[in-house]
């Protein structure tokens, strides 16, 4: 396993890290023969086998079903592991309308995540869906500040959607981390925020690797209404000259490859979804001749390229 310094962090991260919202919740493309989260020792057991393969680096949060406690059940004891998970941003508090009652959402949150993780404190805490806003408010920034100071958090990080809200995040001064969309289909922020994190030394980890799933063979069950992105993974398939099976690689290697990203995400729910994982990163990034294949197959279209307007469960 390959480790990078998480920009300017002391954190020494796995170029390789899991998502977890699989493992709490049900996520992802439909499929006859592969939907359901594994159970809790299933799980567990997953988590403790990533830790053996060299993964050090999880990410969860509190809206991800029971990820959180499971995370924390399986490596809340493990010291040699970090941990990200996050609390809502300005937008999606319940309680936005009044500062007081957002006040003590945020408070109550990182406390009930150092609950759920066994942690002390926590190592990223992560803005979710972070927002231009959210970096305009000094009384929020203040209480992240505050709880950094107070040792409850270690980096503060963001999760966001869009190069404005990911420049607002570098540029704001206080974000140690941005976790940000990227994929062989989704290349759009490369030139527009990777150059600005590399300068701000701001750590990057890559989501949405695997696209929820558009770039595995669960694409062959995308809904009609997104055959224009089952088009798009099918050019992926033919530029490179690859099978089904071997598209999770292609996609994996891809965003290893791409300069200013320190670790990628992936999200797994069994055992051979780990092992392809690191397969793929053992084959380390795509050769400069397919990267540069790669360079024209991004699309722009948000609503093919963002989950949350594919309007499946």
């Amino acid at each position: 396993m390959q480790y990078r310094t998480l920009g300017s962090t002391n954190l020494s991260v796995s170029v390789l890290s899991i998502g977890t919202v699989e493992l709490g919740m049900e996520y992802g493309l439909r499929a006859p023969d592969n939907f359901e989260h594994p159970d809790e020792k299933e799980s567990i057991n997953l988590l403790r086998s990533a830790i053996s393969s060299g993964v050090n680096l999880f990410d969860t949060a509190p809206s991800y079903g029971e990820s959180e406690i499971i995370v924390g059940k399986a490596l809340g004891e493990q010291g040699s592991c970090y941990i990200a998970t996050k609390v809502p941003g300005l937008q999606s508090s319940q309680s936005m309308s009044d500062q007081n009652d957002y006040d003590w959402d945020i408070t109550n949150s990182i406390e009930s995540s150092l609950q759920n993780l066994h942690r002390e404190y926590l190592d990223i805490l992560q803005i979710h869906n972070a927002e231009v806003s959210d970096f305009e408010n000094s009384k929020f920034i203040s209480m992240l500040q505050q709880a950094k100071e107070q040792r409850l958090i270690n980096c503060i990080g963001a999760t966001v959607y869009g190069a404005d809200n990911a420049l607002a995040a570098i540029c704001s001064g206080i974000v140690d981390v941005i976790q940000i969309p990227l994929s062989v289909l989704d290349q759009r922020l490369v030139y527009t925020v990777l150059p600005e994190a590399i300068t701000a030394d701001v750590g990057v980890i890559a989501r949405s690797v695997l696209l929820k799933g558009a770039l595995t063979p669960q694409a062959k069950y995308l809904p009609y209404e997104l055959q224009p992105l089952r088009e798009a993974v099918n050019r992926c398939r033919s530029k490179f000259d690859i099978s089904w099976d071997q598209l999770p690689e292609y996609a994996i290697r891809y965003c290893l490859g791409v300069v200013g990203v320190h670790s990628i995400l992936v999200g797994v729910r069994s055992q051979d979804e780990l092992d392809h994982a690191l397969d793929a990163v053992r084959l380390g990034p795509l050769s400069e001749t397919d990267m540069n294949l790669a360079s024209d197959l991004g699309l722009m279209e948000e609503h093919l390229l963002n989950p949350f307007y594919w309007n499946i469960p």
